[in-house]
């Protein structure tokens, strides 16, 4: 399942440090990721159960697609 919800700078990717505009959540875990790696990691964070959140907003500023399921 994939909700929408905004970041601000202060989110940074739990892979590399970049701005973050992802959250995985699984019960009380979360991630968050930047386009690059919620892109390698997404089908696989789908298909074990991962609810995914994206800054829609926040992409479309920086003129990157929407991730689609």
């Amino acid at each position: 399942m994939e909700t929408i919800r905004e970041f601000n700078t202060s989110n940074r990717c739990d892979r590399c440090g970049a701005q973050a505009y992802h959250a995985v959540n699984l019960d009380e875990l979360e991630l968050l990721f930047c386009n690059n790696h919620l892109k390698f990691h997404h089908d696989k964070l789908l298909v074990d159960g991962w609810e995914i959140t994206t800054d829609v907003t926040g992409l479309e500023r920086i003129g990157h697609a929407v991730p689609v399921a």
